[in-house]
């Protein structure tokens, strides 16, 4: 190969020096420039090479490859798991026109309809689902989980759910408080006859060819918090070999600081940053037990929230994490096979 040739080059010179010959190669001149190239090899090699959860690369085989979209569904959240054995999971499904969009730092009308225009079209095409012209589209998805009851998270499961796109199970927090689009939700659950489940902390999901869904919170019912719904947020883990995705929700200083006794198991390469970037969540603590190479922030451009605050994207970038923003991204793609993974964003 070229490099058995370079080397046997380098041999040769190495032989005339040792005889008192004069060298070619060895001068001052190219032996700097050597220690320079080594050098730079050594920095390729760490970061392309060492690290391959960072490589983006075709997979030979893609039966096991575990594909995770973070939908661009403006001020919410919504994102679709299919793992290699096709069992499917939407967390979220972004919000539904003319509901109010509730945050802590303050409320706003919700004018997109993400599950018509983005969710529908993606599963159209991805699960091949044959459409007609008022998207009626006979299908099902194994998993609906709706993180807690703020529109801007489940309220696009109410239009799948008029699409006929129904889920086999709902998982849902159970919170007490209900509104009317909620109370709609819970309703349209009943009459498809999904199975409605408020997850055990510690229960573990099978989803198949290795990867596993463990539910980690809500750890407490929130009452007197300045925001109860966000903290009593579904938190979940998605783990597939040594790579893993942590969904917070909405969750914020109060809940996280909770969250933050399960230790090790908040370990997770990629982190959906909670509420949207809010100042209220992605304390320093929690972010320092989760320990993510990459987060993930839901957020619609120009909300009227501020989302993400400046003082979120300070301690990811002080921390060299990486950052990906559905407002700036769109929709963001991950791959990975349980070992590297691979990551695609629309713009």
């Amino acid at each position: 190969s070229r490099f058995k040739k370079y080397r046997q080059i380098l041999a040769d010179e190495a032989k005339k020096a040792r005889a008192g010959e004069k060298s070619k190669v060895f001068n001052a001149g190219n032996i700097a420039a050597a220690i320079l190239f080594i050098g730079c090899i050594s920095v390729w090699s760490f970061y392309f090479v060492i690290k391959p959860s960072q490589k983006s690369e075709d997979f030979t085989d893609r039966s096991k490859i575990l594909k995770l979209v973070f939908f661009d569904v403006g001020q919410g959240d919504s994102a679709l798991l299919i793992s290699p054995s096709k069992k499917t999971v939407l967390i979220d499904a972004g919000g539904k026109p003319g509901y109010i969009i509730e945050e802590s730092d303050g409320a706003s009308e919700e004018k997109e309809d993400a599950a018509k225009n983005v969710i529908i079209p993606y599963l159209t095409k991805e699960l091949q689902l044959l459409p007609t012209s008022s998207f009626q589209l006979p299908a099902y998805i194994d998993y609906f989980i709706a993180t807690h009851p703020h529109a801007d998270h489940y309220g696009g499961f109410v239009t799948l759910m008029e699409n006929k796109i129904t889920p086999s199970v709902v998982y849902d927090p159970g919170f007490e408080k209900a509104y009317p689009l909620y109370e709609t939700f819970l309703e349209m659950i009943k009459n498809i006859k999904a199975e409605y489940v408020m997850p055990k902390i510690g229960e573990t999901v099978d989803l198949g060819g290795g990867v596993l869904m463990k539910f980690l919170g809500p750890l407490n019912k929130y009452k007197g918090t300045k925001s109860d719904q966000n903290n009593s947020s579904i938190v979940l883990k998605i783990i597939y070999g040594n790579v893993s995705f942590l969904f917070t929700g909405d969750v914020e200083i109060e809940a996280e600081n909770d969250l933050i006794g399960w230790r090790g198991e908040l370990k997770s390469t990629v982190l959906k940053i909670a509420h949207h970037g809010s100042r209220r969540s992605t304390s320093s603590a929690f972010l320092d037990r989760v320990a993510p190479e990459i987060a993930v922030i839901s957020s619609g451009s120009g909300n009227p929230f501020g989302h993400p605050a400046d003082d979120t994207i300070k301690k990811l970038v002080d921390r060299n994490i990486n950052i990906y923003r559905t407002d700036q991204n769109g929709t963001i793609t991950f791959l990975t096979d349980g070992t590297s993974l691979k990551i695609t964003t629309e713009r």
